[in-house]
């Protein structure tokens, strides 16, 4: 009897990812867009682009400024979204790139 030589079984860890923590804005580093939502924090921001109009995201985000990103890296602390949110070209891509940045936190 031919014995078969045994396979190895590679075992990989699960690699658990730790969740940042969300970021509330104490209230004077609130952000306030001009169409008078105030937002607190990554939450509110994505809720905010997903209802306000192009007209309001462009006067916070426009070829000049973008308020948001500066609100997110000064305030919430969000350097690798920020700089996301300077090459976002619409505020449906903005969104899209809060919604998915909310993944990493907790």
């Amino acid at each position: 009897m031919v014995k078969k030589p045994k396979k190895s079984v590679k075992k990989t860890a699960k690699k658990t990812v730790k969740k940042l923590p969300l970021v509330n804005a104490e209230d004077q580093c609130r952000f306030w867009v001009c169409d008078d939502q105030i937002l607190s924090n990554l939450k509110d921001l994505a809720g905010a682009l997903g209802r306000m109009s192009d007209e309001i995201y462009r006067y916070h985000a426009n070829p000049e400024k973008n308020d948001f990103a500066k609100w997110v890296d000064e305030v919430l602390q969000d350097k690798i979204l920020s700089a996301y949110l300077l090459k976002a070209e619409s505020r449906q891509e903005a969104e899209k790139t809060v919604q998915d940045r909310l993944k990493v936190y907790a």
